[in-house]
């Protein structure tokens, strides 16, 4: 690390490590880029899909600079993990074919992530490495010593589950959810949901019914295999916060046990999100724009409102950059709020800031907006004038 970081303080760490502008730069002779290590070298892309936004983008420069101290409690490693893994873990089949191959192997970061039990590629269980990681020092490479494994006795995962979680990992390793976040899941998981009879009028999701097709479809002690067993009673287990909360975070896992619930894999997750992008489309209500109440807005951010838990969807314009939110049981051509304006409907209210001849009303009047609202803003335009 000293060689690739020049900085003895640093150390190295198995999950999500930091310095990765760094590593690329000492490496550059192998053509192997910072996203390269992120993506395909730490267990990064299996929380990716799960985070909001703002937190994708916080992580991700924090692996790429200095802030390796803050990530895993950012990230919810800390306090929403489960099935930790205490060893490093190899498949037999990959190993050996390396070996033969290459005279050497490695440790490959899927084969680490928590909820991985087997390899997708053999569908063999996978095998511990003998060496418990608490005792291996970060100062030193730990390279698999051909001695210390075992490719014999290769027992083969007959669960589907287990088959399909580790084969959902490794998709999500190679970027299937790269364009997903938390806010917009949670709008797919809301709808569908919606399309099952599962949310009622007032947008709150019946938590009763789900709860008992729920636990028709996976049987407790599967659920226990997982560490994702749910109490009913209480208001903060895991299937109300995936669908509720927003600071606590929930473990990818259990994400995907909610997935292959409401739809089965992947594959359907992305071609329902795809199917609702293109079908559906919203309203801008910008009413200075040439576009007003015609059907351009592609994506809605759904959330639950903090109080009353009713859905309230989020607009925004590509065209003209106007954003609005309302509750999505409302008419689409009502606005709860005005959340920002847009460069259109700005660029039109410098036409008529410093008109003299237009009261402070009838300037509200062309605007389409409150008296307040145009002084505040031609306030802020004349000052970015001076």
């Amino acid at each position: 690390m000293i060689k690739v970081l020049n900085d003895r303080n640093v150390l190295a760490t198995i999950e999500f490590p930091s310095h990765l502008m760094e590593v690329e730069a000492s490496l550059k002779e192998l053509k192997i880029t910072k996203d390269d290590f992120l993506n395909n070298h730490t267990l990064y892309p299996l929380y990716h899909p799960f985070l909001f936004e703002s937190e994708q983008k916080d992580i991700t420069k924090m692996m790429y600079g200095h802030g390796g101290m803050g990530i895993k409690g950012k990230i919810g490693f800390l306090a929403g993990s489960i099935l930790k893994k205490d060893f490093l873990y190899y498949c037999p089949v990959c190993t050996k074919q390396d070996f033969e191959k290459y005279g050497e192997s490695y440790f490959r970061a899927y084969h680490q992530m928590q909820g991985v039990f087997n390899c997708h590629k053999h569908n063999i269980y996978l095998k511990k490495y003998p060496i418990f990681r608490k005792e291996i020092s970060r100062l030193r490479y730990l390279h698999i010593d051909e001695k210390l494994v075992d490719i014999s006795n290769n027992k083969k995962c007959l669960n589907n589950i287990n088959i399909r979680i580790s084969k959902m990992i490794y998709q999500i390793q190679s970027g299937k959810l790269r364009q997903l976040h938390a806010e917009k899941l949670k709008g797919i998981y809301k709808s569908k949901l919606d399309e099952r009879g599962l949310i009622t009028v007032n947008g709150c999701v019946r938590f009763r019914k789900l709860y008992k097709d729920f636990f028709k479809f996976y049987s407790n002690d599967f659920l226990s295999n997982y560490e994702s067993n749910i109490d009913e009673d209480t208001e903060f287990n895991w299937l109300k916060i995936l669908l509720r909360g927003k600071k606590r975070k929930v473990h990818p896992v259990r994400h995907l046990l909610f997935i292959i619930f409401l739809f089965g894999d992947l594959k359907a997750l992305i071609k329902y999100s795809r199917k609702e992008n293109k079908d559906i489309l919203y309203p801008c209500l910008n009413l200075v724009s040439n576009h007003y109440k015609k059907l351009v807005i592609k994506n809605v951010i759904v959330t639950a409102d903090y109080e009353t838990r009713e859905l309230v969807g989020n607009f925004e314009c590509q065209l003209c950059g106007f954003k609005y939110s309302r509750k999505m049981k409302d008419d689409i051509y009502h606005i709860g709020r005005i959340k920002e304006f847009g460069h259109v409907w700005f660029d039109n209210l410098r036409l008529i800031c410093n008109r003299d001849d237009l009261s402070l009303r009838a300037k509200a009047r062309k605007m389409k907006c409150d008296p307040k609202t145009i002084k505040k803003n031609c306030n802020k335009i004349k000052k970015r004038n001076k």
